[in-house]
């Protein structure tokens, strides 16, 4: 299980550009993802699912110790 602590700002493997939309300020280039109304990075916050592999930084799961 991951137990990774969410932030509340971008994650670095999003790329964005602002947006047109009157919802939302920020949209991700590479998955679609946006910022929230009122505030909060909502999806953004997470690791881009479709950033190219350079770019996501993988958080290894700590493994049990043999007794």
């Amino acid at each position: 299980m991951n137990n990774e602590k969410v932030e509340d700002k971008l994650h670095p493997s999003h790329k964005t550009r602002f947006s047109d939309a009157s919802s939302f300020d920020e949209i991700c280039i590479h998955c679609g993802a946006h910022d929230i109304l009122l505030g909060g990075w909502g999806q953004l916050a997470l690791p881009c699912p479709k950033a190219p592999s350079k770019e996501v930084k993988k958080v290894e799961e700590p493994t049990a110790s043999k007794v």
